[in-house]
C-alpha cells in the first residue's frame, strides 16, 4: 500500500488535511514539503485550540467556584438563617422576603432543575453532533451576536484562508481546494457559503466574485483573492490573510480573557452584596424593635 492508503484505513487517527497532503505529495514528488506543510498547519490549528481554552480556563473557574458558593449558601446558609429570624419574630424586608421565597422554591426543585439543565445540555450536545440543521443554526447565532462572531470569524478565516493556501500551493485545482476544504470545516455558516461558492466557480464565475456574493467574507479577503487571481499568486495572497487573521485571532483572545476577568469580579461583587444586603436589613430591623421595646 502507499502511504496515502496506510493513512486512509487510520480515519480516526490522521484528519483530512494531512490525509490529502499526503496524496498530492505523492502523486507530484514532494512529499516531504507536503508533510512539512501538513505539519506546519496542524501545529498552527494546535495553537489556536490552546490559546481559546488558555483564555477560558479563569472564567470556567470561577463560574463553578461561583455557582458551587451559591448551591451551598441557597441549600444550608441562608435557611438557617432565615429560621433564625422567624424564630426571633423579626419583621423581614420585602427584599429578604423576595429572597426567600425564591430560595424556597429553588430547594423545594433543585434536584429537578440539575436534571432538566443536564438534560437540555445533552440533547444539544446530540443535537450537535447529529443534526447538520442545529449545528448550522448554532454557528448562525454565533455569527450573529457581538463577541462570539468576533471570534468565529478570526478563527474560521485564518483556517480557510491557510487550509486553501496549503492545498492550492501543493498543485489541487480550485474546485478540488474547494470540495477537500467543504468536508473538513467544522463551521457550517461558512461550510455552505463554501459550497455555494464552489458551485458558482464551476459555472465560469472567480473566486472573488463568490466570495462577494456569500456576504460573510470581509472585504480584504476578497480584494486580495482578487489579486491573487489576476497576478497568479492565490497561495500567497492567501497565506498573508491566514497570518493576518490568526494575529488577528491572538490579539482577541488576549483582549477577550483581559476583559472578562473584570467581568466576572464584577459578577461575584454583585452576588456578594446582594446576599449581605439580604442579611442586614433584618437584623437593622431587629435592632430597631429592641431600641424601641427597651
Amino acid at each position: 500500500k502507499s502511504l496515502t492508503e496506510s493513512f486512509e484505513d487510520h480515519r480516526d487517527v490522521f484528519p483530512e488535511t494531512v490525509r490529502h497532503l499526503t496524496r498530492i505529495g505523492e502523486q507530484s514528488g514532494a512529499l516531504d514539503r507536503t508533510l512539512l506543510d501538513a505539519s506546519t498547519h496542524l501545529q498552527r490549528m494546535v495553537h489556536l485550540n490552546q490559546d481559546v481554552k488558555k483564555a477560558m480556563i479563569y472564567p470556567a473557574f470561577v463560574l463553578i467556584t461561583l455557582l458551587g458558593a451559591s448551591i451551598f449558601w441557597i441549600s444550608y446558609v441562608l435557611p438557617n438563617v432565615f429560621d433564625m429570624f422567624r424564630q426571633m419574630n423579626v419583621k423581614l424586608p420585602e427584599l429578604t422576603l423576595m429572597v426567600m421565597s425564591g430560595m424556597n422554591h429553588i430547594n423545594q426543585h433543585l434536584i429537578l432543575y440539575v436534571l432538566v439543565a443536564c438534560l437540555i445540555l445533552l440533547t444539544l450536545v446530540l443535537l450537535f453532533r447529529r443534526n447538520g440543521e442545529v449545528r448550522y443554526r448554532l454557528f448562525q447565532l454565533a455569527y450573529y451576536l457581538p463577541i462570539s462572531r468576533k471570534l468565529v470569524r478570526a478563527s474560521s478565516l485564518a483556517y480557510i484562508s491557510e487550509y486553501l493556501s496549503l492545498l492550492i500551493g501543493a498543485g489541487f485545482n480550485l474546485l478540488d481546494s474547494l470540495d477537500v476544504l467543504e468536508h473538513s470545516i467544522r463551521n457550517e455558516v461558512y461550510r455552505k457559503r463554501i459550497n455555494q461558492a464552489k458551485k458558482g466557480i464551476s459555472r465560469g464565475n472567480t473566486l472573488s466574485q463568490e466570495l462577494r456574493t456569500a456576504e460573510v467574507f470581509p472585504g480584504l479577503m476578497i480584494r486580495l483573492v482578487s489579486v491573487g487571481e489576476q497576478s497568479g499568486t492565490l497561495d500567497q495572497q492567501l497565506r498573508y490573510l491566514a497570518e493576518e487573521y490568526r494575529r488577528r485571532f491572538d490579539n482577541l483572545i488576549a483582549s477577550i480573557s483581559e476583559v472578562v476577568k473584570p467581568l466576572i469580579i464584577l459578577v461575584a461583587g454583585g452576588l456578594f452584596i446582594l446576599m449581605i444586603v439580604v442579611l442586614l436589613l433584618p437584623v437593622y430591623q431587629l435592632i430597631g424593635d429592641v431600641t424601641t421595646r427597651y
